[in-house]
């Protein structure tokens, strides 16, 4: 039996109770809110889709803003929320992080920008109290598991300590050598291949909306070539902030981190962003024992639904931001055309296989980015004369090519 580890992914829930005079409802999550329609309410329906499909994880992640602009009924709501999640999958560990909407830097409800989220029950973000107050005090936190390594960072650190800073994240040069000598220490005893790290803000710049993007998080360069060096295993960084979802590499050399932006669970989402996303929700399956012998590095599957307000959750298309299904880990997309091809050609008739079937015979095919899939499918075309058939949901169901 293969053995894997399976996630499950939340970010940026925005939940809310009152609206202030004008204010634009910022998530379809309100406090208030009947939770017994699943087609209406996305908890209930979350909780639904989890229940009728049999879904489960090892753990729940959750990258942050929890509530909308502090809002203290908003971020207890939600928590409380995300524990009914765990427990619906079934997970051992809710893991979560703080957003720049969970620290009160404004200092709208009280004059302690973090007091909302330390009088949490259960204790936040960990119910360890030692490791929740290394969390504060060191801005972040790594937890060791039987299987992986997790490091929580606060990336809204400062948010209500410096003017402005709300505007972005943060990550010091401090945080980062301290964590890199964490990790140093923690390698000579407990290596793992697989290792997670946790934040809100996100640490590469995105080009593809209209708006300059000035929010993501200062210092995180620093951190990126530190986690891709190759010295503290293989990582992916999982965040959210941007509502945006997709999944791609750092820049830097081939042992980069994956980089998993988690679209919004919840949030309602500003125009630019519509024609590009979904609301999302996600399940990251890693193949621990592929990860130690096919010698790809950090490779692994995901699985996406989006919210469709009066339908509930639905398996996600092309057009969501993030697939049904999809890959990443594997870097070596035309090296797959010669492999897909000779599997075509070693079976003769039928000239079409199943595209499960022949990603059985080509392993890394699974592990592929979306969007290097579509390279891949175009290149079968030119450059091998095979067609790609799509399913329902836009993913390849069979591959081959008419008798000549």
């Amino acid at each position: 039996m293969k053995e894997i580890l399976r996630i499950a992914v939340v970010s940026d829930l925005h939940a809310y109770d009152t609206l202030q005079d004008g204010e634009a409802r910022p998530s379809h999550l309100c406090t208030t809110s009947p939770e017994d329609q699943p087609t209406l309410h996305p908890i209930a329906g979350l909780l639904d889709l989890i229940d009728k499909d049999g879904l489960r994880a090892d753990a729940l992640l959750c990258c942050g803003d929890l509530g909308d602009k502090s809002r203290p009924a908003g971020i207890k709501y939600a928590w409380e929320r995300l524990h009914l999640i765990k427990a619906g999958l079934k997970a051992d560990d809710l893991f979560v992080t703080s957003g720049n909407h969970d620290l009160d830097s404004r200092y709208i409800h009280s004059d302690d920008a973090k007091g909302v989220l330390q009088s949490l029950t259960p204790k936040y973000p960990l119910a360890d109290e030692n490791l929740t107050n290394k969390y504060w005090s060191r801005n972040y936190v790594v937890l060791t598991q039987d299987q992986y390594r997790i490091v929580l960072l606060n990336s809204s650190a400062y948010h209500g300590t410096r003017n402005e800073e709300f505007a972005h994240g943060r990550v010091s040069i401090r945080t980062v050598e301290a964590l890199k000598t964490e990790l140093e220490t923690l390698e000579k005893t407990s290596h793992r291949d697989l290792n997670i790290l946790l934040c809100h803000h996100h640490p590469l710049k995105y080009a593809d909306i209209g708006d300059p993007d000035y929010s993501d998080m200062e210092g995180a360069a620093r951190l990126v070539d530190a986690l891709g060096s190759g010295d503290y295993g293989h990582w992916i960084i999982i965040h959210g902030h941007r509502h945006q979802p997709r999944v791609t590499y750092a820049t830097g050399p081939a042992t980069a981190p994956v980089v998993f932006s988690a679209g919004s669970l919840t949030a309602v989402l500003y125009p630019e962003l519509q024609l590009l996303a979904r609301n999302q929700f996600y399940i990251i399956e890693f193949p621990l024992d592929e990860i130690k012998t096919l010698g790809l590095g950090l490779i692994g599957t995901f699985q996406s639904w989006d919210w469709v307000l009066g339908l509930g959750w639905r398996r996600a298309n092309r057009d969501s931001g993030l697939p049904a299904y999809g890959g990443f880990g594997n870097r070596h997309i035309l090296s797959m055309l010669d492999k897909i091809e000779a599997v075509i050609n070693s079976r003769g008739e039928p000239w079409t296989l199943d595209w499960a079937d022949v990603a059985t015979e080509v392993p890394g095919l699974k592990f592929l980015l979306p969007t290097d899939l579509e390279t891949l499918i175009k290149r079968l075309k030119t450059d091998k004369q095979l067609n790609v058939l799509r399913d329902d949901n836009g993913q390849p169901a069979q591959v081959g090519r008419k008798k000549s």
